[in-house]
């Protein structure tokens, strides 16, 4: 039984290392794309090149949460068997696991495994711990772009708002439906940034501290 649950154990702990190695992947990715689109954006004075970038990003951080929900399946067999199997042997006073009868609930995951987030949490957490950074400074950064156009523009005359507005452009896209779907892009990322804070706390221990696992007659 112990060998039996030590080679389980060095399973798991594979599987989440290489879901791991994937979140990282993909901020790489992000963090890259980021890069080169800041130079390229500054070097042509392009504002719209900044926009690209952020819809890039935004696309690398729903790969990551995907990745995250898999990496969380793992993870969380991977602490259940570390607190209730190598923690009481390695105490050896007391053997008894802290959550009686763990291997039953553990026992109907694999049968049946199950995300213990949902995407929208996974989301959330990786724009938390990685990607809000990046959608700041890109945001930032296209502000400062398209002033800085209408400064070109307008010369050594002071650029009005009317100025800024008629930068905001993209080919034929008209200025008002740029500026609306920037405002709502980060609308977005805000009212995820507000829901992480207000979300009932039903998360994996990755995320706050907690694990919750079903019991088999919660069904």
């Amino acid at each position: 039984y112990i060998q039996a649950t030590i080679q389980y154990y060095r399973g798991e702990m594979h599987r989440a290392l290489v879901w791991r190695q994937r979140l990282d992947r993909t901020t790489n990715w992000a963090i890259v794309t980021t890069g080169g689109v800041l130079s390229f954006s500054l070097a042509l004075g392009a504002p719209v090149i900044i926009l690209l970038g952020e819809v890039l990003v935004l696309h690398f951080m729903v790969i990551e949460a995907r990745r995250y929900r898999y990496f969380d399946l793992w993870n969380t067999r991977v602490r259940k068997i570390e607190e209730n199997f190598f923690a009481p042997l390695l105490v050896r006073t007391d053997l008894e696991s802290r959550e009686t009868g763990w291997g039953r609930h553990l026992a109907p995951d694999l049968f049946d495994p199950h995300y213990k987030v949902s995407f929208i949490e996974a989301l959330g957490l990786r724009l938390v711990k990685n990607y809000l950074p990046v959608f700041v400074l890109l945001a930032g950064l296209w502000i400062v772009n398209v002033i800085v156009a209408a400064e070109k523009a307008v010369g050594e005359a002071t650029p009005t708002f009317g100025d800024v507005y008629r930068e905001m452009r993209v080919g034929p896209i008209p200025p008002w439906f740029v500026l609306v779907t920037f405002l709502a892009f980060q609308a977005m990322l805000f009212v995820i940034l507000v829901w992480m804070r207000l979300r009932p706390e039903h998360v994996s221990e990755e995320v706050e501290g907690v694990e919750l696992w079903p019991h088999p007659e919660d069904g």
